[in-house]
């Protein structure tokens, strides 16, 4: 049977270079589709590599690089990625040995706001504007998703049931109410 899940969590002497090959590998991937090295001392040099690999790779649907020597370079590197990358639904990236700074952190809800298909981003923002951004953008992606999900009928039609304010927050509009004439009188 083929591994759907890479997983390394706290093997902590993986060497930088190993590391970096299995992004290397998963560039070609096409059974692989959770990739976890949480506490493995992954570092920028690791980040690149797997943003590179983030790039190409259409497999790959959960990535964690949770509790490591990642710095803000190398995390907005990994969240550059996505903007090429459609099939990533969740990346974590807490717990890095530093903070990630404000900078980084109103950059990273930029860039969260342009994607369209991540579901989970799992990181706690320290500042309260880039945590509300990526929290809806967060919520936009799974309303949009939700949309999508919608399995269509058998004579090619389907019905859809949102909420205005789910609906509002998918198109990135406000919808007047209608008012009955009737009552109005």
């Amino acid at each position: 049977m083929r591994p759907h899940c890479v997983c390394s969590p706290g093997f902590q002497n993986i060497p930088v270079p190993t590391l970096k090959a299995y992004a290397a590998a998963l560039k070609e991937n096409s059974v692989v589709e959770r990739l976890s090295v949480v506490g493995t001392r992954s570092n920028d040099p690791v980040a690149y590599a797997l943003a590179d690999m983030l790039k190409v790779n259409t497999t790959l649907k959960s990535l964690n690089v949770e509790s490591n020597f990642i710095t803000g370079a190398g995390v907005l590197a990994l969240i550059e990625a996505l903007q090429s990358n459609t099939t990533l639904l969740e990346l974590k990236i807490d717990n890095q040995s530093q903070p990630l700074g404000n900078k980084v952190e109103m950059d990273i809800a930029s860039m969260l706001e342009k994607n369209r298909t991540l579901l989970r981003f799992g990181y706690h923002f320290t500042q309260q504007g880039p945590r509300l951004r990526g929290s809806n953008a967060m919520m936009t992606n799974n309303d949009l998703a939700r949309v999508v999900r919608c399995d269509p009928g058998t004579d090619g039609s389907f019905t859809l049931t949102l909420s205005v304010p789910e609906l509002e927050r998918a198109l990135g509009k406000k919808f007047k109410p209608r008012t009955n004439k009737k009552e109005k009188a």
